[in-house]
């Protein structure tokens, strides 16, 4: 019998790419499932699936969660999705990622195609610690640069979810908040450039954040809350609440860094913005920026090709706000509506301070009582 024996040098690098390279994959068919993964090291990959194949009864009451501690590429996944015309309802789902640079994290609490994401129509368990309100939830924590793939999906028939992202580094260039697809009654939050709540980093400069809550072709987005903070320089935020838009907020506070410039934010509520019932019954927008070289867009537009729906024609009700402070500053509000539908009760606020600043505000097609 041939004796293999390593020592030294070989046995260490050995023992190093075992902990470098590791992938765990957990399957789980089922209600009210837990599971945990935790890995240590480089380039680790973990799924967790707490899914249900076509024709199950709705996936709810799981929680799923994976917390990876290395200084490269790591990926990690968490899918507690529904299928076919059934839901993902009252699950949890978390990842943490402590240290290095390219990391992928990713979570999907998507409906069926014909299912419900959120909502809770099915009751959880009584001994159970689910999430209020009655919505999946899924929280990503990241300390880092360099990350690219940082998504939490709660999509189809989106109801009553809350997602949030905490990130703590340079150049995450791909962070997204997806709660599309009839959305109502949704919480987003990315936080860029913090550790935890009112703990800041010391540097977090080139990152983008997107939130999506839009209704899709043949709904609507309704009843949402999205808040993006971020700190320092050259970061971007998007925030897309369209297609028959009403009662949303939204809020881009990029103003926690008096050294920060040259950040970008963009709000956009639009395809009948607002509602039929006039002031009080909008969409509110906020933009908050300080330093230099900042630019902030509002966009509450209605939409002037859908002419098979009047209702997207309009902008009605809308609360625009800009708040810059410093130097060189860009700020423009845009609250029309379509070809044949009219721009009435908005209302615009851009305050600037300091010099070399530029103001637009525009209220055309119809416009009245603004």
């Amino acid at each position: 019998m041939k004796k293999i024996f390593l020592t030294g040098t070989a046995l260490l690098a050995f023992a190093a790419a075992s902990l470098a390279q590791n992938t765990a994959t957990l399957n789980q068919n089922g209600n009210a499932q837990t599971a945990t993964q935790i890995q240590t090291g480089n380039f680790q990959t973990s799924t967790i699936n707490q899914n249900k194949g076509a024709g199950a009864a709705v996936n709810y009451g799981n929680v799923g969660y994976t917390k990876q501690t290395g200084t490269a590429a790591n990926n990690a996944t968490v899918n507690q999705n529904g299928a076919g015309a059934n839901g993902s309802q009252r699950n949890r789902a978390g990842i943490t990622q402590g240290g290095g640079s390219g990391n992928d994290a990713t979570t999907n609490q998507n409906g069926g195609a014909l299912g419900v994401s959120g909502g809770g129509t099915t009751p959880p368990p009584g001994n159970l610690n689910t999430p209020t309100p009655d919505g999946n939830y899924a929280g990503i924590a990241q300390m880092g640069n360099n990350n690219t793939g940082v998504v939490i999906d709660q999509n189809n028939l989106s109801m009553n979810n809350s997602g949030e992202i905490w990130q703590n580094g340079n150049n995450n260039s791909n962070t997204t908040i997806s709660q599309s697809n009839k959305s109502l009654n949704n919480s987003a939050e990315v936080f860029q450039g913090y550790v935890g709540p009112n703990a800041t980093a010391q540097v977090s400069n080139n990152n983008k954040a997107t939130v999506e809550q839009n209704g899709g072709t043949a709904y609507f987005s309704l009843r949402n809350n999205v808040r993006v903070q971020q700190l320092d320089q050259s970061n971007v935020a998007t925030v897309k609440q369209n297609n028959l838009s009403a009662f949303n907020q939204a809020t881009v506070d990029q103003k926690g860094s008096t050294t920060g410039n040259g950040n970008t934010a963009t709000i956009n509520q639009n395809d009948f913005s607002g509602h039929p019932f006039g002031p009080m019954f909008g969409n509110k927008a906020t933009a908050k920026q300080d330093g230099l070289l900042h630019q902030a867009t509002i966009n509450q537009n209605g939409n002037g090709l859908n002419f098979a729906n009047p209702f997207s024609l309009y902008s009605l009700g809308n609360e625009a706000i800009t708040d810059q402070k410093g130097t060189s500053q860009q700020a423009t509000i845009n609250q029309n509506s379509g070809a044949k539908g009219n721009s009435i009760f908005n209302k615009a606020t851009v305050t600037q301070q300091d010099i070399d600043n530029v103001a637009t505000v525009n209220e055309n097609n119809g416009s009245g009582f603004n």
